[in-house]
């Protein structure tokens, strides 16, 4: 089910009755108890049921539609079997699942997460639905705005996903949680002339987007592809946009989540055992007020928490699930992108923490020569065995404190140390985009790392 909050499966408690007011059906603790008479030692059932709104724009065409979608999903098995299965509609009879294969599941239950942060009520999630006018006006309102922010440039595509989604996970070791997840994401094409630009944006709630603020985005993308030239002069001292700090922070999970990372994040250390600038803080929080997955419970019901992977510099400990045999401290940091898959190993909000105090107009005007990286052509590329990483970026050659010199095309590249450990700024202007999760950061002015001409 990708409709309904997108199918996040990550969101804040319920009651027993659903969002409309509905009860919960007794389908899934049916299916639960005749699986565990069939014979199987560990069960879990997953129900989810969701609505969103889908307005699409065009030049000359608009069209809005209301969405239901319901789904389920099963695990069980034991030491050596293991039965997977999902479907639309209500979790299903028993006599209708496959017979189990080979395999091994082991789930979660009140023993193993005793000690954890109890569930708590998360915030915000009873605002309706943006309605069929609200959404067409929002669209045609970034057409118009990006056509006042940039002569010739105007909206070709648009597409507002507005939902909610409640859901439900009960397994036989006597864990169970109701949980929800409501978000709004945008996707929008514009175009100036024979270039053309793409922005993807999403936040809880539709009313939150704001019509100029994307139109100012995509702007800014099309007149650097227009007028954007290629580098003139190599720098190694780079201002880093949230939104492609957060890209690159993203592509960093192999050193953040799993018992398996630890070892690879020492690699990094230097001989203080720090793996970056003392500015470097990194937190996942499952439970950010206010966030995109904001959420008590993770997809398989475990408590979520808050956890700095990095503190100052200092690798503290990976992220870790209830069933990490490490030690360090363990959250629920099992994601379920949408009923038809497991739950998956992941962040929530994996973020590094912005500095209030800092910001990002000195940043620039300080500079006396470097490069304000706005955007990326392509996601980056990281080796993450070598440690090195490029990108494909686009932006402005700053001059003596003055960003004004456009370039399309231009190289940032280095090694993982080199961007942890040459941050010398930090913003206080954080933003997160959906990733695995959600992933965020502030402006990160970095020296060390080389912005050279592709």
């Amino acid at each position: 089910m990708n409709g309904g909050a997108g199918g996040t499966g990550r969101a804040g408690m319920t009651g027993r009755a659903g969002m409309n007011g509905r009860a919960r059906t007794t389908a899934p603790r049916a299916l639960l108890e005749a699986l565990r008479v069939g014979g199987h030692d560990e069960v879990e059932v997953f129900s989810k049921r969701g609505r969103s709104r889908i307005t699409r724009f065009e030049p000359g065409f608009a069209a809005s539609q209301i969405a239901e979608e319901q789904g389920w999903a099963v695990r069980a098995g034991g030491p050596r079997t293991l039965l997977t299965a999902c479907g639309t509609g209500e979790p299903p009879a028993v006599d209708q699942l496959p017979a189990a294969g080979p395999g091994a599941l082991r789930l979660p239950g009140p023993e193993e997460i005793a000690g954890m942060v109890g569930a708590v009520q998360s915030s915000d999630f009873e605002t309706a639905l943006v309605g069929e006018d609200e959404a067409l006006a929002l669209l045609a309102a970034v057409d118009a705005a990006l056509g006042r922010e940039l002569a010739g440039a105007s909206l070709t595509w648009g597409a507002l996903d507005d939902g909610y989604a409640e859901a439900e996970v009960i397994n036989s070791r006597g864990l169970g949680a109701g949980f929800r997840s409501r978000v709004a994401s945008v996707r929008l094409v514009a175009r100036l002339g024979r270039h053309e630009a793409r922005l993807a944006v999403a936040d809880r709630h539709a009313r939150r987007l704001s019509a100029p603020s994307l139109a100012r985005r995509l702007g800014d993308r099309l007149m650097i592809l227009a007028a954007g030239r290629s580098l003139e002069q190599p720098s190694t001292l780079a201002l880093i946009a949230p939104e492609i700090a957060a890209e690159l922070i993203a592509a960093l999970a192999p050193y953040l989540v799993g018992q398996e990372a630890g070892p690879r994040l020492q690699r990094l250390a230097d001989p203080r055992g720090r793996v970056g600038s003392t500015l470097l803080t990194v937190v996942d929080d499952g439970r950010l007020v206010g966030g995109l997955f904001e959420s008590p419970v993770d997809g398989e019901g475990v408590p979520t928490d808050r956890v700095v992977l990095i503190a100052a510099g200092e690798p503290l400990q990976t992220l870790l699930p209830w069933s990490a045999s490490c030690p360090g401290r363990k959250s629920g940091c099992r994601l379920r992108p949408s009923w038809r898959d497991s739950p998956q190993l992941g962040p929530t909000h994996l973020f590094v923490a912005p500095d209030p105090k800092q910001p990002v107009a000195p940043l620039i005007e300080d500079m006396a020569h470097g490069f304000y990286c706005l955007g990326v052509s392509a996601p980056p590329h990281f080796d993450i065995e070598a440690g090195t990483f490029r990108a494909e970026v686009w932006g402005f050659e700053v001059r003596s404190g003055r960003a004004t010199v456009p370039v399309a095309k231009a190289r940032l590249a280095g090694t993982v140390t080199d961007l942890l450990a040459g941050i010398v700024a930090v913003g206080r202007d954080l933003r997160f985009v959906p990733s695995r999760g959600c992933v965020g950061s502030p402006s990160l002015l970095v020296s060390g790392l080389e912005v050279t001409a592709r």
